[in-house]
């Protein structure tokens, strides 16, 4: 199985980062992202090339 990421609505952008308690939409740095995601850097660029992960 394969999943691959895929842009979500401003609506459901809007839930998802309230939920989160962001205002905003915003570029993170690797030790932010690391704490939001739990998860590795190599695993989140293995995941980047397979488009499962969003990526800049």
């Amino acid at each position: 199985m394969q999943n691959q990421f895929s842009t979500p609505t401003p609506e459901s952008r809007r839930s998802i980062l309230a939920e989160y308690g962001e205002q905003y939409d915003r570029l993170i740095r690797e030790k932010e992202r690391q704490r939001i995601t739990s998860i590795s850097r190599t695993t989140a660029y293995t995941l980047e090339k397979r488009r499962a992960f969003p990526y800049a």
